[in-house]
């Protein structure tokens, strides 16, 4: 409930009323605040409000600076917490037309005052929040510009003249639901206001212009040092008019760093060229997944080979890594040729088997992952990078 606390001490009771009555028109009125998270800020501004109406029923001229500055924190901290400005000056206005309307013909001699103070309350609301109303419109727009660019839609108009001819496109992936929440909350704190950025599926992609004051790697690491670690990242670069070909290579190039192991880092298509090079044929991809599926089932046989592919295939390295004997491992590496076919010793057998790998736990995503079969079904598409946007 609202409460007014800082009544003078001898109200005359019919400003008792008249106060009680303007608190519970201010408690019916942030209960209606949307979204719910928003209704605190609501009452706490409310109520702010009705208490400097309260003072000049109570004999006080005029709104002072202090009470002021309260309705403009308040305000500050609506809009922050997702309130709608014109639905504060609204129920601002519906409280001020509640008091005019009840003295009238009971109190005239303070509607000057009150018609003064719902002038500068108003005022102050405006002021107080119109940076952040901007800040949040800026950035709403920037965020609906790259969720139109990297699904190959239509931007606002009038956006167009102030895009970069290209741009490097980088996907981040969290590492944990807390750090892609953190993520999200820094999207619009780059120095450089052409750096636009937007949430996307389980992430957020960054369009970053292409020039020598924008580097990749530089980003990267301003994001890391917020975060206190690294995400998983992929980058690519493209002309303004093919993006969304450069988002879905970008997210694919993700896919496969974790797919693959690889522990959070930068990644570009130089570091899965063969990958995915295969991966884009469905039905090279099927028969890959086929040679190592029944060596899945077998956990010991699946981490040994894991364990050899993540050390490119050192033996000694390997089997240190298992705490296995150098033995024990050629043992096993005999008994993964004899499911597969394929010998993890040889050149041609370790690429295979590590595409075969990588195959397996990226259809493993996919299977997870909100997509269209038909993405996947058709000849050239890898096509992770086709999650849904929020």
């Amino acid at each position: 409930m609202t409460v007014i606390d800082d009544r003078p001490g001898q109200l005359g009771q019919r400003t008792a009323a008249e106060t009680d009555a303007l608190t519970a028109l201010a408690d019916r009125l942030s209960g209606d605040v949307m979204p719910a998270r928003a209704r605190e800020a609501a009452s706490a501004l409310y109520g702010e409000v009705t208490r400097a109406y309260a003072r000049i029923l109570a004999g006080v001229p005029e709104i002072v600076a202090d009470q002021r500055r309260r309705v403009r924190a308040a305000g500050r901290a609506l809009v922050a917490s997702g309130g709608s400005l014109d639905v504060a000056a609204d129920h601002l206005g519906q409280l001020a037309a509640h008091l005019v309307n009840y003295l009238a013909t009971r109190r005239p001699d303070v509607l000057p005052a009150l018609v003064n103070a719902g002038n500068l309350v108003l005022r102050d609301l405006l002021a107080a929040t119109g940076d952040q109303v901007a800040s949040r419109d800026r950035a709403w727009l920037a965020c609906e510009v790259v969720r139109q660019l990297v699904a190959g839609g239509e931007i606002p108009p009038g956006v167009e003249r102030d895009l970069a001819a290209s741009y490097d496109i980088l996907v981040l992936r969290p590492t944990d639901e807390l750090m892609r929440h953190r993520l999200v909350g820094l999207l619009d704190t780059f120095e450089h206001p052409t750096i636009l950025g937007a949430p996307v599926d389980r992430g957020a992609v960054l369009l970053i212009p292409a020039s020598p004051g924008h580097q990749v790697e530089q980003v990267v690491d301003h994001l890391a040092a917020k975060l206190g670690s690294k995400p998983w990242c992929a980058k690519t670069h493209r002309t303004r008019d093919l993006i969304a070909s450069g988002y879905d290579e970008a997210a694919d190039i993700l896919t496969l760093a974790m797919s693959s192991g690889r522990q959070p880092g930068l990644f570009c298509l130089d570091d899965f060229l063969i990958e995915y090079a295969v991966l884009r044929q469905s039905s090279v991809t099927d028969s890959l997944v086929a040679i190592v599926k029944p060596l899945l089932a077998n956990e010991m046989l699946r981490s040994t080979l894991a364990a050899l592919i993540e050390f490119d295939f050192n033996r000694n390295q390997a089997a240190q890594a298992l705490f296995i004997h150098r033995s024990t491992l050629d043992y096993r590496t005999r008994r993964i040729e004899e499911i597969t076919g394929y010998s993890p010793t040889s050149g041609r057998g370790g690429q295979v088997l590590s595409a075969a790998m990588t195959a397996s736990a990226v259809a493993s995503a996919l299977d997870g992952s909100v997509r269209s079969s038909s993405a996947i079904d058709e000849p050239g598409s890898f096509a992770y990078g086709k999650g849904v946007l929020r």
